[in-house]
């Protein structure tokens, strides 16, 4: 028979054993998942590229911008935790690849490995890309092609979706890097190049602010702008359909904007 010291070891052995056990079962167990089956933790690691007045870091060091609002409503309306990581383009693209963000609003055309992400059906904006010149200062422009071998004021760390790469649509071009819109106006102006590639919204923005009246464009390109998830993300598909439910839910207008099919 075995002496009560005995028994006594034998049972806190017992028990040592079962919480080690649970413990291990815990640690390997998915992330936990709420009714809707969407995950709500740990906290989602959302990224994005600084490109105003979309989506920017203000004074503050915080997330701002149209975009910016409608992630922080969308995620925080949903009950998520997350954290915001802020990089520029070419670390960013390389953090996307490499698994390191969870989500992030994209150029649906972006290169990035497509089987990695899902990819929303919702988009939620519309990048519109320009090429601009002043009226009599320059040929106007009614085809892509028409900047081979010109000179060209381009923004710092944009890549225009790899336009000025694309040999087939355009060759030989001198670049001028400027650090902002405004200052890319502005040399413009002063005549350092015939031509500037920028995207709609901010352009105008720029156009307003130093008052220029004789500006002439040509659109080279419409791309949607769309929500990514990182496929291995536990619960990806179901926290997808979540925000983009809530993004039609608490942004009518801009869904309807971004989402109703063209006029005929």
């Amino acid at each position: 028979m075995k002496s009560p010291a005995l028994l006594q070891r034998g049972i806190w052995l017992i028990l040592l054993v079962s919480l080690l056990l649970f413990a291990l079962q815990t640690s390997a167990a998915p992330k936990r998942a709420d009714d809707d089956g969407v995950q709500k933790s740990p906290a989602l690691v959302w990224g994005y590229m600084h490109f105003p007045p979309r989506i920017y870091t203000d004074k503050q060091g915080k997330v701002a911008g149209e975009l910016a609002v409608v992630m922080k409503t969308v995620l925080e309306q949903g009950g998520y935790t997350y954290r915001v990581v802020a990089s520029p383009n070419r670390r960013m693209f390389h953090m996307l690849n490499s698994g390191s963000i969870d989500l992030m609003l994209i150029r649906a055309d972006a290169n990035i490995d497509k089987e990695a992400f899902l990819l929303s059906k919702a988009s939620f904006g519309e990048l519109v890309l320009q090429v601009y010149w002043l009226d009599g200062q320059a040929t106007a422009v009614s085809q892509i092609s028409q900047l081979s071998d010109q000179s060209v004021i381009v923004l710092s760390g944009y890549r225009y979706g790899g336009l000025l790469e694309d040999r087939q649509q355009v060759t030989g071009v001198n670049t001028l890097v400027v650090e902002n819109h405004q200052r890319g106006f502005a040399a413009l102006k002063l005549k350092r190049a015939p031509y500037l590639l920028d995207y709609q919204k901010p352009a105008t923005i720029a156009i307003d602010a130093l008052k220029l009246t004789n500006v002439r464009s040509y659109t080279v390109s419409r791309v949607t702008v769309n929500l990514m998830v990182r496929r291995q993300l536990p619960g990806a598909e179901a926290l997808l359909r979540d925000l983009e439910s809530r993004y039609q839910q608490h942004f009518p207008d801009i869904y309807t904007r971004y989402n109703s099919p063209p006029e005929p």
